[in-house]
């Protein structure tokens, strides 16, 4: 009797657990798309919507890669003196040395030369007589980009190339389409990145440039380390990745512009915000605790009168919502909830006798807390 009881059991518990294991599996892969998934298909949805006006980067390197290459051979072999980078660097802020006056090529170099020649006296790692990575980059139309964030916090939490010839006066249309999903976007008019060559707007203003070019070098120099490779996955990596490339971007240019005889404009450096960037800062901070009471209504109904506010005072800002604060507040001046990351980079550095010491000690930190911890630990 059992041994003919046995067999019929184990038929009834395999089916059993058969059913089972089905229904397992159908609640794993449903709580999976609703949880797990569900950045996944944000990027997909925004990716479908800015699909017409997407930005190739494989397009682009193969396009201007060959104009990289020529700049470190001429940093190898035809680097110019110190003494001609200067005074090309004071024609070129001053206004004698222009694009309707010069080419691209030369431009480019000399921006190039310029940057690499103070990296070097700064203390950047160095190969032999080239800055380590090689500066390199290309003067070009300037790149938009579509920025997302969740509308009950301030987050990237996704994001779209966009062609530099994508009109801005369909932006609204884009924005649109993308808060249907019950997120947050904004299309910001004019960026750089990071590609090698670096990208930099063609018409960036001569002051700007020389920090935009460093800047951008600085984030090819972290991109090895973990600051570097977090930068995609952390927020706080993020910040402070873009932190430090604001960091280091005024520092050269600011230094660079000193060296050829010319102030530079009002800065943040030593932590002083600039009343823009106080005032804005002031905006993040109520809108973070109507977020945080789970008012998002009346947080976007404040930024929208804060916005007509700054605009009646000189600002132009076309949107000012969730997306704008997760883009901006990465930056050094810009709108963050608090001033925690731009003292600590600006703390790190002033610790560091070099930029190859700072670059290599920021490198480690993918976190507020490291940062926090590492400011604390080199404190007297």
């Amino acid at each position: 009797m059992l041994g003919d009881g046995l067999p019929q059991r184990s038929a009834i518990d395999h089916r059993t657990s058969f059913r089972i294991a089905r229904v397992a599996l159908a609640l794993f892969v449903l709580v999976s798309v609703i949880v797990d998934s569900a950045p996944i298909l944000l990027d997909r949805r925004v990716a479908q919507l800015a699909g017409p006006y997407t930005w190739s980067a494989v397009d682009w390197e193969v396009r201007h890669l060959g104009d990289g290459v020529q700049e470190i051979r001429d940093q190898l072999f035809n680097s110019p003196s110190d003494d001609r980078v200067l005074a090309e660097v004071r024609a070129y802020l001053t206004g004698e040395i222009s694009l309707e006056n010069t080419g691209v090529a030369e431009l480019r170099g000399l921006l190039a030369a310029a940057v690499a020649m103070q990296l070097r006296e700064d203390g950047a790692p160095v190969l032999g007589r080239l800055v380590a990575p090689p500066v390199t980059l290309s003067l070009t139309r300037a790149l938009r980009l579509l920025v997302v964030s969740p509308r009950n916090e301030i987050r990237q939490a996704s994001f779209a190339l966009l062609e530099g010839d994508f009109r801005m006066d369909r932006a609204p249309e884009l924005e649109r389409a993308v808060d249907a999903h019950n997120v947050s976007a904004l299309v910001v008019e004019q960026i750089a990145i990071a590609t090698y060559p670096t990208l930099i707007p063609l018409d960036t203003p001569p002051s700007a440039a020389l920090q935009t070019v460093a800047h951008e070098w600085t984030h090819i120099a972290l991109f090895f380390a973990p600051l570097g490779q977090a930068y995609g996955t952390s927020p706080q990596a993020r910040n402070i990745n873009e932190t430090t490339a604001d960091v280091v971007g005024e520092e050269i240019g600011n230094a660079l512009m000193r060296r050829a005889g010319i102030e530079p404009p009002r800065s943040s450096s030593g932590g002083r915000a600039s009343p823009f960037a106080e005032r804005m800062r002031a905006i993040r901070q109520r809108v973070d605790e109507f977020l945080a009471g789970g008012q998002v209504e009346e947080a976007e109904a404040y930024m929208e009168a804060q916005r007509l506010a700054l605009v009646t005072d000189g600002y132009r800002i076309r949107r000012l919502n969730q997306a704008y604060f997760a883009f901006f507040g990465n930056y050094a001046e810009g709108p963050a909830a608090s001033t925690e990351v731009p003292d600590g980079v600006r703390a790190i550095r002033a610790q560091s006798e070099t930029l190859a010491e700072f670059l290599a000690r920021i490198g480690r930190i993918t976190s507020t807390a490291e940062l926090r911890a590492a400011v604390g630990a080199s404190s007297p």
